[in-house]
């Protein structure tokens, strides 16, 4: 008995450093093992993370490219559309006609003040461009109202009296729709007036009879004003009792 303890111990001491050793040599492969799962780990991150950040960035080229296509979309379309909107030339007829054409053209492109009048002389032609020249050099401060006033003076024939003259004498002499385009038409050239002021030159020109109905519903302004007009003429026409119109046109 003695001598297998003896044996054993003998043994122990003898193989003690290599079982050691093999311990030793199993923990490092553990940490080994676990190194590498976190570094795969840390790998599959790393190149979902990059295909999300080149994902991202190929995204915003797209949308900046959609952008900036979106954007030259949009100013080849305002290019097209605003050479269809051209200042008209004007050779000595229908002043006003003319007038409204330019005022829209000013509008639109964002014309100043300034510009007008080179613009206006630009467009003039025959025996038009030699009369601006005139009434610029005679004119003091020239400026677009008074050319407007000019132009409607020299040009107008029997139908130079000022917009105002014509909005103040205007009168309904067919239907109320003939009426309100003739005088969108004139109000279309005043800037600035009131409510008050356009309601009071719309019922001075409207036809008594309708004038008699439209009043009571007192409108606020003018387009209701229009409306309740056309209704009540429709009701009237409906009924039999306003199917005829003769009314005298004041000049």
């Amino acid at each position: 008995m003695e001598g297998r303890v003896a044996a054993l111990e003998r043994w122990i001491r003898e193989n003690g450093k290599i079982i050691l050793e093999i311990q030793e040599n199993l923990h490092e492969i553990r940490n080994m093992i676990k190194n590498s799962k976190k570094s795969e780990e840390g790998s599959e991150k790393s190149s979902e993370n990059g295909e999300n950040s080149v994902n991202n960035k190929k995204g915003v080229v797209k949308m900046i490219r959609k952008e900036e296509s979106d954007s030259d979309s949009e100013e080849e379309v305002q290019k097209q559309w605003m050479k269809r909107v051209e200042l008209p030339t004007f050779e000595g007829s229908d002043p006003m006609g003319w007038i409204a054409r330019a005022e829209k053209f000013f509008e639109i492109q964002n014309i100043s003040p300034k510009e007008k009048l080179r613009l206006a002389f630009i467009s003039m032609e025959g025996n038009a461009s030699h009369w601006f020249s005139f009434w610029k050099k005679k004119s003091k401060n020239p400026s677009w109202e008074s050319f407007v006033e000019a132009l409607n003076k020299r040009f107008g024939g029997k139908d130079r009296s000022t917009v105002f003259e014509k909005l103040a004498s205007i009168r309904q002499n067919e239907g109320v729709e003939e009426y309100v385009q003739e005088f969108e038409r004139l109000v279309a050239q005043i800037p600035d007036l009131s409510e008050e002021q356009l309601l009071g030159y719309f019922f001075a020109g409207l036809q008594s009879r309708i004038r008699s109905q439209v009043k009571p519903h007192d409108p606020r302004d003018l387009m209701r004003a229009m409306e309740i007009s056309r209704d009540l003429e429709e009701s009237l026409n409906e009924s039999g009792a306003g199917r005829t119109h003769t009314y005298r046109t004041h000049q």
